[in-house]
This record gives C-alpha cells, structure tokens and sequence, in this order.
C-alpha cells in the first residue's frame, strides 16, 4: 500500500470512529440523565414512526362517504344524536350526529336540521375531518329523494279539486294532489279542460311538479288517454231515428260485438259502383259496412265521419232464360242459385256467333242458354247486364 492510499485510509477509519464515539457519548449522557440505559433500535423507533403516520393518514383519508338507509335514531325526539345506518353491503355504521352535522336534501322546501332526519330514509354519509371508523362523526347527511317519474294509470277515485288516486300497474294506488296550476289535456278535445273533466275509469298520465316527493305526488299536469278508434266493419243490425233519416246504427262485428254508431248530417255514406250520390237513406240493416269515425270520438261516443256499404262482388251467371219482358229484363234460371232477374239497359249488348250488337226486345227469346256479364253497376240485389251471350244449342 503506497503512502496516499494509507493517508486516505486512516482518514475513513478515524470519521467512522469518531462518529461511533458521538453516538456512544450521546447514549451515556441520555442513560446519566435517567438513570437506565436504553435499548437503541433504530427499526422499532421508523415502524413507530410509521405507524403515527399511519394513523393520522387513516383518519383523515380512509374514512369516505358512504350510503345507506338509517334504521335507527338515538338520542331526544327531533334531536338525534347517532343513527345506525344499514349499506348496501348490509353492514351496520354507527354515525354521532352533532350540532355542526348538516342535513340536506334536493328541492327541500326550506332549511332542514337533524330532526328531519326518520328511519328508513335512504342517506348519504359525508364523515368529519376527524372522524375514525370508532366513532365516526357526519360533517352532513343528504336525504336521497327517489326522482319522481310520471305515472300512469287508471283514475280509481277523485276527491273534488283536491287530489285523485290513480291505480298503477307497478307502484298500486297513487295519491295525486292538484294545485290550482294543475293542466288538464286530451288530444283531440273540442276546448280547454279544467280539473272538472276528469272521471273515475279514465287512463290518465301525470307529470309531476318537480318539488313532489314520494308521499307528496303533486300534479303538474293531467293528461287523459284517450284510446285510438279505429275504423269498425261487420252488418248493420239496427237503425234509430226517423225513417230515411237514421240517427245511429248498431254494428255487429267480426268478433260478435255490437257498436253503437252516431250518424250526423256530415257522415258520407258511400259504396262502390253506386249509380249515383248516396245518403241516410240508403243505409239498410244485414248490410256490411266499414266505418270511419269522426275525429271527436271517443270508446263511448263513437261518431261516423263516413260509411261505406261494402258490395259483394257480383259475379257472371249462367242459365236458361225463363221469361223475357220485351228489352227491360228478363229471368233465367241458373244451376246454383235458382232464378235471377237481369236487368237490361240502352248499352246492354247482345253477343251471338261472335257477333255483338245493341239488345233489342226480340235478341233474346225462352228456353235459351245465355252467359251474362254483370254491369259495374250490379248489386247482389240488382242484377245489371252489361253483355248477354247466347250460347248455341247442340244439334
């Protein structure tokens, strides 16, 4: 080992000695003044250290907001102070309410204290800056209020302009109050509607003012449902009113049920290849017809815009001719539905031999067969030719 190096070396020996010197000093004067001699552990005293800190962070950070429903309150009535609040994971939470504990909740009509606080109110829990997991202390509690959607349902009561129940298919029997400000709506109404048009039976759907709660459901508007009508077909089984002039109809449908149909000055009544403009009149019962209803009706007032007779198709016939009453008609007698009177007119053609020419009172004579064509005008009632065909005989 060379000179400097020995230099250096004594250098680091004599600072390591010296500085275990300083610290045996430092024990002996600590031991001198109490008397004992302390066991210096460097180890124990940083997991002290640590666990100080330790604690202090555990209070002031681990301790975080939490919900839960309150299932009860200890303490004098309307002056709690704890609760015992149940979280979703179904653990029990002492709280210690205190003076400086605030209590809040969304749309509170005013201020609120610890004495608004019951069981069974679901709550979420803000701890102090303090707080430990034993005690924990609320800096403030909100009251969660369930939002209040619209409801809908049938009106199974009213109580004037108070309020109404409404029975619901998911929540049972909902109370609604009305304010003076409480809308009434229904599509298609003739004009404003007041409180006073409600009825028990009707389907209704309620907006909520936005300070309801759920027991105080306060209507900020009433809408009446009003079932769609839609058109009804099947026969007419009776008229009403005078004769030529009916003021309603019954409809018996398809599905066997009758409606009552209210017929107006307004209701077209129509039918295909009518021979000309129809009216009241024309409607006759066994007749099938498809209704339109006005734009004003209702399940239980059911008004006809229009009706349309529904002609059954009336199909070519073939037969014997009967008898012939000169160029207005004649009568054949057919194979599946007995005798049927033909009607003739001016365009009536008569077809024979591949030749067709206007009917005269002498182109068709008894005992011939003919194939007839009905004009657009026929009806299963009024049979119209529009060509008649005379087949020839074999000889």
């Amino acid at each position: 080992m060379n000179r400097i190096t020995r230099m250096k070396a004594v250098r680091r020996g004599t600072v390591a000695a010296a500085t275990i010197a300083a610290l045996v000093a430092s024990g002996a004067a600590i031991a001198g003044a109490s008397g004992t001699r302390p066991a210096f552990n460097t180890r124990s005293a940083l997991e002290r250290t640590h666990a100080h800190h330790a604690n202090h962070d555990h209070g002031h950070h681990g301790i975080r907001q939490f919900e839960g429903v309150i299932s009860s309150l200890t303490g004098p009535s309307g002056s709690p102070t704890s609760m015992v609040v149940t979280t979703r994971q179904n653990t029990s939470v002492t709280v210690d309410l205190t003076a400086s504990t605030a209590v809040t909740m969304k749309h509170a009509s005013g201020p609120l204290t610890l004495a608004n606080l019951a069981t069974g109110e679901r709550v979420e829990v803000t701890p102090a800056l303090d707080s430990t997991i034993t005690p924990f202390t609320a800096s403030s509690v909100r009251i969660q209020v369930p939002e209040i959607h619209h409801i809908e349902g049938v009106v199974y009561s009213i109580n004037g302009t108070s309020s109404m129940v409404v029975t619901t298919s998911g929540s049972g029997q909902v109370t609604v109050n009305f304010t003076p400000s409480t809308a009434v709506t229904m599509e298609h109404a003739s004009g404003p509607l007041t409180l006073a048009n409600l009825a028990t039976g009707e389907r209704v759907n309620v907006t909520p003012l936005s300070t309801s709660a759920p027991g105080n459901y306060v209507a900020a508007s009433v809408k009446i449902q009003v079932p769609e009508i839609h058109h009804i077909e099947g026969v007419i089984s009776s008229l009403t009113g005078p004769s030529g002039s009916p003021t309603s109809m019954v409809v018996t449908t398809r599905q066997n049920t009758s409606v009552t149909v209210d017929l107006t000055a307004s209701t077209a009544v129509t039918m295909k290849h009518a021979s000309g403009p129809l009216t009241l009149a024309n409607l006759a019962t066994g007749e099938r017809v498809n209704v339109t209803p006005a734009s004003g009706s209702t399940p239980t007032s059911f008004v006809a815009a229009s009706v349309r007779v529904q002609a059954t198709e009336v199909h070519p016939i073939e037969g014997v001719v009967y008898s012939v009453n000169a160029a207005t008609s004649m009568v054949v007698t057919t194979r599946d539905h007995g005798s049927i009177t033909v009607w003739f007119t001016p365009t009536t053609l008569v077809v024979t031999n591949h030749t067709s020419a206007l009917l005269t009172s002498t182109s068709v004579v008894h005992g011939e067969r003919v194939n007839v064509t009905p004009a657009s005008t026929s009806t299963p009632t009024t049979f119209v030719a529009a060509s008649v065909r005379i087949q020839a005989q074999d000889k």
